[in-house]
């Protein structure tokens, strides 16, 4: 209202200009968590183990990116050396459509060794399951799309739907609804604070080689083990039956 009066007056004559639209308003500061604690991150893990989706959930409090995480195939994954390889990406184009491509950077390509995290072994194997389970139940309606992260016919959700089925489990798990990449954040935070050099937190995310090389030099012989070992010992716990 304050600038509506002012622009009048500058067209009638009574000043010159109107001055308010030379002053930038101060920037709206987020009141949104960016990160979320351990004990956050843990509570949230708690609840997110009751899902469908347990091991997604648990692949993207270990840092995965959500593309990631829904780029994912069964052929990435050795259960028996707990390990999956990050090969790929799927990503939304348009509201409707989705698009796989290759790893963000070529640092993205990596081999993540999740089996060092309580449960994740587990949870994939149990979700293996249930997705047999379902196989035989939809029978010639089920997609078999190679994907981990399928819905009951086996059909890859949408990477929004994703985001979306996040923010709820927030809300229900009782913890700060914060962004799905933020969880990455939280990764690299609680590593940080526990002293891990940051070089080898930046080799298990996946960052970029400038981010990699240029920043933090050079991963330390046996780093992205002891990044998997303290993750562990700062989320804890163990998996529940899907």
């Amino acid at each position: 209202m304050r600038d509506q009066v002012l622009d009048l007056a500058s067209r009638e004559g009574t000043i010159t200009r109107n001055v308010a639209r030379l002053v930038k308003r101060p920037r709206q500061r987020r009141t949104d968590p960016q990160r979320w604690t351990a004990a956050e991150a843990a509570q949230f893990r708690a609840h997110a183990l009751t899902d469908r989706f347990a091991a997604a959930w648990l692949l993207s409090l270990a840092g995965l990116r959500r593309s990631e995480v829904l780029g994912l195939r069964w052929e990435d994954v050795d259960l028996d050396a707990g390990v999956v390889r990050i090969e790929r990406g799927r990503v939304a184009v348009t509201p409707t459509t989705d698009a796989v491509d290759e790893p963000k950077s070529e640092q993205s390509r990596r081999a993540v060794p999740v089996g060092l995290l309580p449960g994740v072994v587990d949870a994939l194997r149990a979700f293996r399951t249930v997705q047999a389970r379902d196989r035989l139940a939809a029978g010639s309606a089920y997609r078999d799309s190679g994907y981990v992260v399928v819905d009951e016919v086996g059909a890859p959700p949408r990477p929004e739907w994703y985001s979306d089925r996040f923010r709820r489990l927030c809300r229900d798990a009782g913890v700060p609804v914060i962004r799905l990449h933020a969880t990455r954040h939280t990764a690299a935070d609680v590593l940080l604070r526990a002293g891990m050099p940051a070089v080898d937190v930046a080799a298990w995310l996946g960052h970029t080689p400038d981010v990699l090389h240029e920043r933090y030099g050079r991963a330390t012989a046996g780093g992205v083990a002891a990044v998997g070992q303290a993750l562990a010992a700062a989320y804890g716990g163990n998996v529940v039956g899907l």
